[in-house]
């Protein structure tokens, strides 16, 4: 299960073009990736330390707090710093730039 989720699944629908541009393609497997790393960890660490599967509010907490504290820290990163360059000698036509 572990190689499905996180190395077979991606790399066959990454693959195509098409679902290589499909934001909703991308995202959706993103959220998968996300609950195969963590899948990943839970099969490593657990069944070494409390010798059987436990899946409770703890488990919940500590993932909802670490996901809130990277959140934090990246939110705070990004809103001290200036995501538009300035005095950028191409700023005014990249603006403009238009693909379609």
């Amino acid at each position: 299960m572990n190689f499905f989720i996180n190395w077979f699944l991606p790399f066959t629908l990454m693959l195509s073009q098409v679902t290589n541009k499909n934001i909703h393609v991308v995202k959706a497997l993103a959220i998968v990736l996300i609950a195969g790393q963590y899948i990943d960890l839970y099969e490593q660490i657990f069944p070494t330390i409390l010798h059987a599967p436990v899946f409770g509010l703890i488990e919940v907490g500590f993932f909802a707090g670490f996901a809130g504290l990277f959140l934090l820290v990246v939110g705070k990163a990004l809103a001290s710093a200036d995501l538009i360059p300035k005095n950028h000698p191409y700023l005014e036509e990249s603006l403009h730039h238009h693909l379609h």
